[in-house]
């Protein structure tokens, strides 16, 4: 958020509220060339210093994570959202919010308000989206009150199967009896199921999650295009 908020939303906010865009209007260089130069510094700045603090935070947590263990889940926002690719997407989606955000409202501070909420929208959404990016997996077990998911597992949904190894409801009433396993039992209820992404899906969902973020990113980049062009002086 921190690009989108001091790289972006001013890069082009400034040039409309202070009018100095006229003068590269009035020059032989065209308005696409001219947004590209503006956009080439923000971008590359935005890849080099988040991969840089991407690589340093993934170099950090693959040691510590595997030493503390289930204490700090892969899935969470973080570590999640502060190791891997994904923390250049995120930063180069915000950046692109910026700077449509300033082209759009011509008002610096305005542009800036609008970038934070509209990364922390864009942050949420995809926080919804993350758990479908990838298939899931599915497991059973038998003759168990533990859970069908490995440890360490984003477990998604889970519940109770019964011999037939089909979906079937927990028994609300035996979570108030001495003997749960014996009374899972007695109604039918002889295993677990459970639906989940496995430590493993931890890269590839950073992976698609970036290019889902750059993909939105080009998109905006888009509409920067289409408004510069029909835009009029």
């Amino acid at each position: 958020m921190v690009f989108g908020l001091f790289l972006g939303g001013p890069q082009l906010a400034q040039e409309w509220e202070s009018g100095t865009y006229r003068t590269v209007c009035t020059q032989s260089v065209t308005r696409l060339r001219w947004f590209a130069a503006k956009l080439l510094l923000p971008v590359t700045l935005t890849v080099l210093i988040s991969g840089t603090i991407a690589a340093a935070t993934t170099w950090w947590w693959r040691p510590a994570g595997s030493l503390l263990g289930g204490w700090f889940p892969w899935w969470q926002w973080y570590p999640y959202d502060g190791v891997g690719p994904v923390v250049v997407g995120l930063s180069v989606l915000s950046l692109l919010i910026g700077v449509t955000a300033g082209l759009i409202l011509r008002r610096t501070v305005l542009a800036m308000g609008a970038t934070v909420v509209l990364s922390a929208a864009a942050m949420y959404l995809l926080e919804q989206v993350r758990a479908h990016l990838l298939p899931t997996t599915l497991a059973t077990v038998q003759h168990t009150t533990d859970s069908a998911a490995p440890s360490n597992a984003w477990v998604l949904a889970e519940g109770a199967v019964d011999a037939a190894g089909r979906k079937v409801s927990d028994p609300p009433g035996c979570y108030a009896v001495d003997d749960y396993t014996k009374c899972l039992v007695r109604h039918g209820r002889t295993g677990r199921w459970a639906e989940f992404h496995p430590s493993s899906h931890l890269w590839p969902l950073q992976w698609a999650e970036t290019g889902l973020c750059l993909l939105a990113a080009g998109a905006l980049a888009g509409v920067c295009v289409v408004w510069i062009r029909r835009r009029t002086v």
